[in-house]
């Protein structure tokens, strides 16, 4: 909220859609790796590191493989584009009509992913904390618009280098007290109930391998496509750019080990942890839900803001009247984006 206060004097629309291109690696590295680290790490994936071991960790290593070839050869390309939005790329190779197609389907779709992501995010909290699930969607959701609309790109960067500080102190600290009530990591891996590496019911190692490879291509598109790569946009100059994506892919390297620290002590320490579900509540599962939720508000409030925020809805109004002035444009901006929010 505070960067919202020191940014929102955001005006032209380089700086209000990508800061003047003018931010440096830490601050576009880490904007960059909140864009793919979500909520489903710390449950879905939590979840099939329980019962899978190491294998989930492989979805996570491709991702760190996408932001290496971000480094080494898209991430200072995606910089040297001179536009302000991608979908002002996508018109000057493939003209106007794609250019509308996809910035009308890329705000369809960020309604819908946001409306679903905000839904989960209601859905916890009333099961966990007894919270009202509409007042949970409906704050957090003004909050994102909040941030997002008034402050521009630069309230949306700083707030994703707030939140990963946070990720980071929250996930080293619970990875930490995991290993010490195990008793290290030669301990987790010995005694992991249905085989560490590959798993309960694999017989053929061979698939695993083959999945690996499938992530690495499937996350290579995924990441480095000028949609949902235009965080480099920001970046103060192709060398930024590219210590952003060598940043992105250590904190995601990093990453892909210690958040899965926690479950995989869970399968050593509770095995029949899933049967037991309903009566934790009263010893140890509102401390581990207490950060998981906090840890969960802030990467819903990242997916939000980097799924629809700034990247389609330039071009839409920019179409075809470019005579207007530009601070008349970020305000009709602004207007559209409260309304979509």
């Amino acid at each position: 909220m505070s960067s919202t206060v020191v940014f929102q004097t955001a005006g032209p629309t380089s700086d209000y859609f990508r800061g003047g291109g003018r931010m440096l690696w830490w601050m576009v590295g880490s904007t960059a790796f909140m864009m793919q680290f979500s909520a489903w790490t710390f449950t879905g994936a939590a979840g099939k590191a329980f019962t899978d071991g190491f294998a989930v960790s492989l979805v996570f290593f491709a991702n760190a493989f996408a932001y290496f070839c971000g480094w080494a050869y898209f991430a200072h390309r995606f910089r040297q584009m001179r536009v302000d939005t991608p979908t002002e790329a996508i018109k000057r190779r493939f003209g106007h009509q794609n250019e509308m197609f996809f910035s009308v389907a890329l705000i369809l779709f960020s309604l819908i992913n946001g409306g679903i992501w905000l839904n989960a995010l209601g859905i916890f909290a009333s099961a966990v904390f007894d919270a009202n699930m509409s007042m949970t969607i409906i704050i957090t959701g003004l909050t994102v618009v909040f941030v997002s609309v008034i402050a521009g790109a630069w309230g949306v960067v700083a707030s994703d280098f707030v939140q990963t500080l946070v990720v980071a102190v929250v996930s080293i600290a619970c990875a930490v007290v995991a290993l010490v009530k195990v008793g290290g990591p030669v301990p987790l891996v010995a005694n992991f109930p249905s085989g560490f590496v590959l798993g309960p019911d694999m017989n053929y190692g061979l698939l695993l391998v083959g999945t690996f490879v499938f992530f690495l291509c499937k996350q290579l598109i995924t990441i480095m496509n000028l949609h949902d790569a235009f965080r480099f946009l920001t970046a103060k100059d192709s060398i930024n750019a590219r210590k952003a994506a060598l940043l992105a892919m250590t904190l995601m390297g990093v990453g892909s080990i210690i958040w899965f620290i926690p479950p995989w002590a869970s399968a050593t320490l509770y095995p029949d942890a899933p049967s037991a579900y309903p009566e934790m509540g009263s010893n140890w599962f509102p401390l581990q839900s207490s950060w998981q939720h906090f840890v969960w508000y802030f990467t819903t409030r990242a997916c939000l803001h980097s799924s629809g925020w700034g990247r389609s809805s330039p071009r839409l109004f920019v179409y075809g009247i470019s005579k207007i002035r530009q601070h008349l444009i970020v305000v009709l901006i602004k207007v559209f984006w409260k309304m979509v929010g």
